[in-house]
């Protein structure tokens, strides 16, 4: 089966409101398709990684073999964490960002065994 790729980012600045944004640029075979988030107030760096991660992931039907690369230790841990671990929505809830790390995981199960992490 042909794999998509995934390159995901996030950004915010914490001294100007409405601020944050993710990325996810998504590659099939020849095809590019871009998912953007927009601003959100009072938000992390780490909050918008994670939806990158979880616009990418969610915009890609289940039955393909993904590879997602993201600039995120923390939210790349997070993904070998789930993985290695499965745990459940309220285990999740107790981590800080346990709202975007439970949509998260739900991303990540819906590929189960088909996407493989790159840190850049």
């Amino acid at each position: 089966m042909e794999k998509v790729t995934i390159f995901t980012d996030g950004s915010a600045d914490n001294r100007i409101a409405d601020c944050g944004a993710a990325a996810a640029v998504i590659r099939y075979k020849d095809k590019f398709r871009e998912k953007v988030s927009g601003s959100w107030s009072s938000t992390t760096n780490n909050r918008m990684e994670l939806m990158g991660m979880i616009i990418g992931l969610e915009a890609v039907k289940a039955g393909f073999d993904i590879e997602l690369t993201s600039d995120s230790q923390y939210c790349l841990g997070m993904c070998n964490q789930f993985i290695q671990d499965e745990p459940t929505d309220a285990e999740i809830s107790m981590f800080l960002n346990g709202d975007l790390l439970i949509r998260l995981n739900k991303a990540i199960l819906k590929h189960k065994d088909r996407v493989a992490f790159n840190w850049v």
